[in-house]
């Protein structure tokens, strides 16, 4: 670009080249930003997908845990142990 411009500084066109090579470098500009932003997009979405769903799993993953340790904590309970457990609600409950 630079012999291009000397050539319009002695004809003394210089004002309209220096336009054209600023149309020129904007649009290259706009190009690469343009192109980067679209192979940014899909990565910020597995990211986000990423952030979210660990926040959702580990929300989650508590109350899944919780169940599990009731289940296990009934589970090996005997029944027996279970009604003897509930004597005291029911002998509340009978009284009022």
């Amino acid at each position: 670009m630079l012999c291009p411009l000397q050539i319009d500084k002695e004809s003394g066109a210089m004002d309209n080249m220096q336009r054209k090579v600023a149309e020129i470098y904007e649009r290259e500009v706009n190009d690469r930003v343009n192109m980067l932003s679209s192979l940014l997009e899909p990565l910020m979405m597995v990211v986000l997908r990423i952030v979210f769903g660990d926040m959702v799993i580990a929300m989650h993953l508590p109350i899944f845990q919780l169940r599990n340790v009731l289940k296990t904590t009934y589970r090996n309970r005997s029944e027996s142990a279970i009604i003897k457990g509930l004597e005291p609600i029911c002998r509340f409950a009978a009284h009022e």
